[in-house]
């Protein structure tokens, strides 16, 4: 993975988030409570990966038909994470896909994956 900034919020209550990272253990703050903010799944109909933020049972085209596994979890990183610096936005909501639309257009290996059902 990249390196690239990480995006830590503190709220008026004193709760801290953020999406885990190694590399900063936030543990010194207290008990941590660790979920997954999304998940990758194979769609077999494109033969390509696509990212589903939790609780969310449609996708958004920004965040599908990527090559492999690893190009759509760095997608995954970058996109929740700029929605996180933009004040907490909703992936889905307009802010956050026109945040998906210039993070996929902006690097190359995000490049849409394509292959068709079927074939080549």
């Amino acid at each position: 993975m990249n390196q690239q900034e990480i995006i830590v919020n503190f709220s008026s209550t004193g709760v801290v988030s953020g999406l885990h990272f190694d590399e900063l253990d936030l543990g010194f703050l207290g008990d941590k409570k660790i979920g997954r903010a999304s998940s990758i799944e194979f769609d077999e109909e494109t033969q390509s990966f696509l990212v589903l933020p939790a609780g969310k049972v449609s996708t958004v085209e920004q965040a599908t038909n990527f090559i492999g596994y690893d190009n759509a979890r760095e997608f995954e990183v970058e996109w929740l994470q700029a929605c996180m610096k933009a004040r907490h936005c909703d992936p889905y909501s307009t802010q956050g896909v026109t945040l998906a639309s210039v993070i996929r257009a902006g690097n190359d290996r995000y490049a849409v994956h394509g292959r068709k059902a079927g074939g080549a």
